[in-house]
């Protein structure tokens, strides 16, 4: 060590003590891990926190991909990227970074992956495996659904009805062909519309001449009550539900109904007998649900009911 020295007085050389460059932040853990399902314009915030290393690398960055295309990017010193109006940073204490994201409905079903790229090497290679894939689930209720009814052919009784006879939707002779349209602004998860008829329970009178009918046929319900869902011989009050069933089955049976490819609107047609009478038409999606009550005047024996 001395002739160190006498050497370096000799030739004017300066020793300096080896310098400890302090270890980078080689990677990061991310939290929580699931964030989706969320509603439709809420905003979910992940932090990530290091595992060792003193510092971010100046080339390190926190990539984040939607679809398989770079949406944003948060490095040690700005945060940016094409989607950036959906993020944001916020660089916390303990080289914590929280990174916050409102997805909109162009995103759902969409893959968001994040990688950690420690430095300019693996940024270029981008080798890197995902800290974190998530496919972004949103929920939406739709905020309307509506309804409309159009009479597109006459009843071939329509001649014989009284000219002080209202006779608009849902106000409808016995033979008459309707089309009911309803309309919403969709749901997330997508699904379409639904439509059903559902009807009241009929009078005792009714339930008694189903039962008399089926009896005609070779099908009593008190012989072949198992085949119909009983558990035994069926009552009239038994009977009275699934009567009521049985008659807005065959109205959509008779009927056709139709949705859009964007779940958007539905169609139904429907031809109208004296079994629609107070019946309910409904269009529902989600939460959200229009129904009306048809009113329904019978042509029996040239006399109008």
């Amino acid at each position: 060590m001395a002739f160190l020295l006498l050497a370096a007085m000799h030739f004017g050389l300066v020793i300096t003590e080896p310098s400890m460059k302090p270890s980078s932040i080689n990677s990061v853990t991310v939290w929580p891990k699931t964030l989706f399902p969320v509603e439709l314009g809420q905003t979910v915030t992940w932090v990530f926190s290091p595992i060792g290393g003193a510092d971010y690398d100046v080339n390190s960055a926190l990539s984040f991909d939607i679809g398989g295309q770079r949406a944003y990017r948060v490095q040690k010193d700005k945060c940016g990227g094409p989607l950036e109006k959906y993020f944001s940073c916020i660089y916390k204490p303990q080289n914590e970074i929280s990174v916050t994201f409102t997805a909109d409905e162009s995103h759902y079903g969409q893959l968001l992956q994040v990688f950690y790229y420690k430095d300019m090497y693996s940024l270029w290679l981008a080798d890197t495996p995902a800290i974190f894939t998530e496919t972004i689930q949103l929920i939406k209720q739709p905020t309307f659904v509506k309804m409309s009814m159009e009479l597109k052919e006459p009843s071939r009784y329509i001649h014989n009805v009284p000219t002080n006879l209202r006779l608009d939707p849902p106000i409808f002779l016995t033979g008459s062909n309707v089309r009911i349209d309803c309309s919403t602004d969709g749901s997330l998860p997508p699904a379409p519309i639904s439509f059903s008829i559902e009807c009241p329970l009929p009078p005792t009178a009714v339930v008694e001449h189903d039962r008399v009918t089926q009896a005609k046929q070779n099908l009593a319900y008190e012989v072949f009550y198992a085949a119909y869902g009983f558990r035994s011989p069926p009552t009239l009050a038994e009977l009275a539900p699934y009567v009521a069933r049985k008659n807005a089955d065959q109205l959509l049976r008779l009927g056709h109904v139709s949705s859009s490819k964007d779940n958007l609107t539905l169609t139904a047609r429907l031809t109208i007998n004296e079994k629609a009478h107070d019946c309910h038409v409904v269009c529902r999606l989600g939460g959200k649900e229009t129904r009306r009550i048809l009113t329904v005047y019978c042509k029996c024996d040239h006399t109008l009911f």
